[in-house]
């Protein structure tokens, strides 16, 4: 019996992987290594099919590097533990576990789903924003009369995943000249990025986007 055991939600797609033509299997590998961050098109595979596809070779590889196992014998693996879940021959086992041998030795694919497990080892992720202004009367007498000036505020709202996956939000208030200052600093930090990348634009060495 196989010591790793394909979850039901994947056996579909691996079988899937298993069983298109090896033009297509060369195709969709082609894709997703030069699109790894993204869902690659190939043409024999509907945009759904290569989504999953995708996700389940990831998931692969997610898996793989937890229990830090050498390609070939997880390979095996999974393809006797596939075949135990979905009873196709046996003698197919070994043409199984030679595509996924292939397709989890793309370097790009590995450097994306290594990208996506260290983005989330943060206590806090960035979701998404927004900054609400409000105006706020300022009364120095009586309130029953004219209010002596008005005040604008505005409230910067960040949505984030704690380290839960949970989404939180926090409420900061602010002025104007704190604009000023937020935007001082993601123009410099796009400029350290720009700076980083001509850095290591000379080694070879890919930058990864979260």
């Amino acid at each position: 019996m196989a010591e790793f055991m394909v979850p039901k939600a994947l056996r579909p797609s691996l079988d899937k992987l298993r069983t298109i033509p090896d033009s297509t299997l060369q195709k969709l590998m082609s894709a997703l290594e030069s699109t790894p961050f993204a869902v690659p098109s190939v043409q024999e595979l509907s945009a759904n099919d290569t989504s999953e596809l995708k996700e389940a070779v990831l998931e692969l590889y997610r898996v793989r590097e937890y229990f830090d196992t050498e390609v070939p014998e997880f390979a095996a693996e999974i393809a006797a533990s596939l075949q135990e879940a979905v009873s196709f021959p046996v003698a197919e086992v070994a043409a199984f576990k030679d595509r996924l041998t292939k397709i989890l030795l793309v370097t790009p694919l590995g450097i994306a789903s290594k990208s996506e497990s260290l983005k989330v080892e943060y206590e806090r992720r960035f979701c998404t924003a927004r900054i609400l202004t409000d105006v706020r009367p300022v009364y120095v007498g009586s309130p029953s009369s004219r209010p002596s000036a008005m005040m604008i505020t505005h409230t910067l709202r960040i949505t984030f995943h704690d380290d839960t996956g949970e989404l939180r939000e926090v409420y900061i208030t602010m002025g104007d000249n704190d604009l000023v200052t937020l935007r001082e600093l993601v123009d410099r930090a796009e400029e350290k990025t720009k700076s980083l990348q001509s850095v290591f634009a000379t080694t070879n060495i890919p930058i990864v986007t979260p």
